[in-house]
């Protein structure tokens, strides 16, 4: 029914986002998943209620092979990154003005995007960055290991 419904609603409207209506805004989440529509009220409407929504919906996607715990720090993290994703050089701009001229933001490259340092996601995060950074670096010493042997060989 929903879906019929989104596609009367939206038939012949195209790939135009100018034609867009509170109408057609409103049949496309008639077809928007549980996940989705919280994600959209957490970033475009500033709903903050629908945080734990989307985190408890995002840690039940990620592998039970990881804690619950691991899995909702991942999860905070990302939404995290996901949500306040702006420049804090340029403010999304993109550019900054050195001596009356636009110059390509050098923080982002001209993406307009903070770019999150292993430091700030460890600082974020807590402790279990740290280690899992551990076991990474760890695991890239082994395989450097092995392929300097395979390469002597």
């Amino acid at each position: 029914m929903r879906e019929s419904i989104a596609t009367a609603l939206y038939d012949g409207l195209g790939d135009e986002p100018e034609k867009s209506t509170p109408v057609t805004r409103l049949a496309a989440f008639a077809g928007a998943s549980r996940l989705g529509t919280a994600l959209w009220r957490l970033k475009y409407a500033k709903d903050l209620t629908s945080y734990n929504t989307a985190l408890l919906l995002l840690v039940k996607k990620l592998p039970k092979t990881l804690t619950r715990s691991y899995r909702t720090k991942i999860v905070a993290q990302a939404l995290q990154e996901w949500y306040d994703e702006t420049c804090r050089t340029c403010l999304g701009v993109r550019h900054v003005m050195v001596e009356d001229k636009k110059v390509l933001c050098a923080a982002c490259d001209g993406l307009g995007k903070h770019r999150y340092s292993d430091r700030e996601r460890a600082g974020l995060s807590g402790n279990w960055l740290a280690e899992c950074s551990k076991i990474i670096s760890e695991h890239d010493i082994e395989t450097d290991v092995r392929t300097r042997e395979r390469l002597e060989r």
